[in-house]
């Protein structure tokens, strides 16, 4: 599912002097919507620190492990970890898994009321689960929940991204976070911009 706000978010953005020269040499933003909650929060364990070819064989055989779907949350709760661990996660990203899957069923973690939750909220809610973090928080709003103001500045893309554009190596966060307050309330289509323009 495409995001609604994109073409909205696109003009807005085009017209900032700076990151606009970027939104006229780069394509419209395509990324999709997880429409699958949790199946989007278990990606976004098995992807941490990974390149995403690697990642992507992981979490093939992790889906296989659970029968080539997502697993419900007490599926994932009553998952073992030296299997999980035998298809290639590491032994804090297994825990991690179960970790989630546990906090879903004792009802620690609602799915279902994180998608009426604002982006400070959602980190709040989902970072009670170990392993994910405000990083893992932003990506989760970003591209499962479709909050359109996001800015991860944890990203080290996102600030290599801003470095470029700005073509000043020396930016700090809170120069990084007053250069994007024009940006608002589309800051998560600028986030996908600054990352695109590490790739030309």
């Amino acid at each position: 599912m495409r995001p609604a706000w994109i073409e909205e978010s696109v003009e807005h953005l085009a017209a900032d002097p700076v990151l606009g020269q970027w939104v006229e040499r780069l394509p419209v933003p395509t990324f999709q919507l997880s429409e699958d909650l949790l199946e989007s929060i278990i990606s976004t364990i098995v992807y941490q620190q990974l390149s995403g070819k690697a990642a992507g064989t992981i979490y093939g055989r992790c889906t296989d492990y659970w029968g080539s779907k997502t697993p419900s949350a007490s599926t994932l709760a009553g998952s073992n970890q030296d299997e999980l661990r035998a298809v290639g996660l590491s032994r804090q990203k297994a825990a991690y898994l179960v970790d989630l899957g546990e906090k879903i069923v004792d009802g620690t973690v609602d799915l279902e009321s994180m998608r009426s939750m604002t982006p400070d909220q959602i980190s709040a809610h989902i970072t009670q689960v170990k392993g994910l973090g405000p990083w893992s928080a932003d990506m989760i709003a970003m591209f499962s929940l479709g909050h359109a103001d996001v800015l991860p500045l944890g990203d080290l893309g996102i600030r290599n991204g801003f470095k470029k554009v700005y073509e000043d190596a020396g930016l700090t966060v809170e120069q990084m976070s007053a250069y994007a307050e024009p940006w608002r309330p589309f800051r998560t289509t600028a986030s996908w911009y600054l990352w695109r323009t590490l790739e030309v």
